[in-house]
């Protein structure tokens, strides 16, 4: 089996919508940049940058990507979350396995995405949600059972009833690092609060700084 390829599918139509109120669009645009070249450095320190693609329409995205010397999909325009997975799939046609991150991951680190892809490994199609438990944080899948994307509303349980129709062993990580996004204004308080500098929390703690004032 080839080694399992991780897509991150990087979206600009209605990013971070609900943090624009209290950020403003070009700085809610930064915060989605560093958040992604947060991940790409995390994906390094798990010696898995080239087994990366980031599938996107963003020029500063693609700028990011080739900086991390990860790969690049193009995307002619954002069309949703499971068309850019297919779109990287089609470009990895010498893959059969794939992990399909979001790009807002703060806390995930080196540890997190060894679990992740052991697990895809040892035959398991991966499923981690959000902390709300209506979105998926993490997906793993065999390229055979692509047909369980769905990356619509309520995902995580789209995607355990999708997998409900297989004959396949599933799990569901719950780790912190992978189940902790930044999607609303207490979600960028709890980054702020975090005892870790990275750019993104430190951006956080300066946007609600300067919130406050």
């Amino acid at each position: 089996m080839t080694r399992p390829a991780v897509i991150i599918p990087y979206k600009t139509v209605g990013r971070k919508s609900r943090l624009t109120p209290l950020l403003g669009a070009e700085r809610a645009a930064l915060f989605g940049e560093l958040l992604l070249s947060g991940l790409l450095r995390v994906m390094d320190d798990a010696a898995v940058e080239r087994d990366v693609y980031v599938v996107g329409s963003d020029p500063n995205a693609r700028e990011i990507s080739r900086d991390a010397k990860v790969g690049w999909v193009a995307e002619g325009a954002d069309s949703g979350v499971d068309s850019a997975v297919r779109k990287g799939m089609s470009a990895l046609m010498n893959r059969d396995s794939f992990l399909v991150l979001p790009s807002d991951l703060p806390l995930l680190d080196a540890d997190d995405v060894s679990a992740l892809l052991s697990a895809l490994s040892g035959g398991f199609t991966v499923i981690c949600p959000s902390s709300s438990f209506n979105g998926t944080n993490a997906l793993g899948f065999r390229r055979n059972a692509g047909s369980i994307l769905s990356y619509d509303r309520n995902s995580f349980w789209n995607h355990l009833a999708g997998a409900a129709k297989f004959p396949m062993k599933v799990a569901v990580l719950a780790r912190r690092g992978v189940v902790f996004d930044v999607d609303s204004p207490g979600d960028l308080q709890a980054l702020a609060k975090e005892r870790i500098n990275t750019e993104a929390a430190k951006f956080a703690r300066k946007a609600l700084a300067d919130w406050g004032s």
